[in-house]
């Protein structure tokens, strides 16, 4: 059912042992479970309740198209969720005990990971993060970079609606808008993703006009 699916089956088994601690980490083979123990380190001190490993630093080698995909739905799910995170894509993530019974996943896919940011934040719960290293080489996963993208976004778009409300004019500029990404990213992967050309432009301006509409939509629920 996707990985949404698979994290909602494992909080619910692993909420019946009343763990301590939870950890995930993507099953691709990009993160190094060695590095488990400096991830729990914030929680077992009492820093954070969440523990995000940031792949994005630490001298990782990262395709430029997933460094520019991440980077647009970090801005999003940032936006969406009121915090500054680094790397909100990450898999690799450790949660608190105190934490589980905010684990409500209703996304089956891949916009789980933004889903949860935005279900526990606002709620006092401490977000940290811990640079890790990551590898793209060998076996790792070869989930489309523009399905993926569209999967978060439409989740982004889904938990603001069940948190504000729909709103008429919210949902379709976000949909023409991640149109706009999509046909820019095509345009990318079809060029090698150089980044540069009118496709480029495309990309900024879809990506800065979703962000307007996160805004939008944040401004008319104040109102209402």
């Amino acid at each position: 059912l996707g990985k949404g699916a698979a994290l909602r089956t494992l909080i619910q088994e692993a909420s019946k042992f009343g763990p301590d601690v939870l950890v995930t980490l993507d099953g691709d083979g990009q993160h190094d479970p060695t590095e488990v123990p400096w991830l729990l380190a914030p929680i077992l001190d009492g820093t954070a309740d969440v523990v995000i490993g940031s792949r994005f630093d630490n001298g990782n080698k990262i395709p430029r198209y997933r460094r520019a995909g991440n980077y647009i739905l970090t801005a999003l799910t940032n936006f969406s969720a009121k915090t500054s995170i680094r790397d909100t894509q990450s898999g690799f993530r450790a949660y608190s005990s105190k934490v589980i019974p905010y684990l409500s996943i209703s996304a089956n896919g891949m916009g789980v990971d933004s889903e949860i940011l935005v279900r526990v934040a606002g709620n006092g719960i401490r977000i940290a993060e811990r640079d890790v290293t990551v590898s793209y080489e060998g076996d790792t996963s070869t989930f489309n970079p523009i399905s993926h993208t569209l999967r978060v976004i439409w989740t982004l778009m889904r938990v603001q609606v069940e948190t504000h409300g729909y709103k008429a004019i919210w949902l379709p500029l976000s949909l023409v808008l991640c149109l706009s990404i999509v046909l820019s990213l095509l345009v990318q992967i079809s060029s090698g993703f150089p980044l540069s050309g009118f496709s480029s432009y495309i990309l900024g301006f879809s990506a800065a006009g979703l962000i307007a509409a996160f805004t939008l939509n944040g401004r008319l629920s104040r109102r209402i």
